[in-house]
This record gives structure tokens, sequence and C-alpha cells, in this order.
């Protein structure tokens, strides 16, 4: 349960990144 939960917030956490990233690069105008 504890290995779920903590892959859980690495996934959030990459999303995250990947959000901003986005936001700032401003390169990927499809989503």
């Amino acid at each position: 349960m504890v290995i779920i939960q903590t892959n859980l917030i690495i996934i959030v956490i990459n999303k995250r990144y990947l959000i901003n990233k986005i936001d700032e690069t401003n390169e990927l105008p499809f989503i």
C-alpha cells in the first residue's frame, strides 16, 4: 500500500512538473 501511494505522489509531481514546463515553453498547441 505504501509503495502504491508513493508512486501516485511521484506521478502527480511529474504531471505538475510537465504542466509547468509546457506553460513555460508554450510549444504544445495541441493540448
